[in-house]
């Protein structure tokens, strides 16, 4: 049997976890940014004043996407690395579009971050102008 993706709000709780996770996952995914770049303090200050949904499969935080409502814009999507390709990553940016709820929804990629490009794209992002910002440039992307 499937285990059920379940979405809800951020508890105080999640943020130990979450910042963790991360940090993790910024430290494994931008290996092309200097070591030590990425902390655990990081999660509080890059989300601060957004929105914030979390994926739970089992008994497990699986990943999260923040809102910054004020742009329309999708500012974090994070899956645990151990949880990548069950979905959990489609679940969480249809709950973060939902949240905007108006078109059109943007989001800035990592131009290196192919995986995510990819799976922006599949999904009916386009990709709507470059932010030249080395060794970090990235995509903004519009969904209509």
């Amino acid at each position: 049997m499937k285990e059920e993706i379940v979405i809800r709000n951020l508890i105080e709780f999640d943020e130990i976890i979450l910042a963790e996770m991360y940090c993790r996952l910024n430290t494994d995914t931008f290996i092309w940014m200097a070591p030590g770049t990425f902390s655990n303090e990081d999660f509080e200050r890059d989300t601060s004043g957004e929105e914030i949904l979390v994926a739970v499969l089992g008994d497990q935080l699986v990943g999260f996407v923040s809102v910054k409502h004020s742009e329309s814009l999708i500012h974090h999507l994070y899956i645990d690395s151990k949880t990548q390709g069950k979905g959990i990553g489609k679940v969480l940016l249809d709950s973060g579009v939902e949240l905007i709820n108006k078109r059109p929804v943007f989001l800035n990629c990592r131009v290196k971050n192919e995986r995510a490009l990819n799976f922006y794209k599949k999904y009916g992002f386009e990709i709507d102008g470059k932010a030249d910002d080395p060794p970090d440039d990235y995509y903004k992307m519009r969904l209509y």
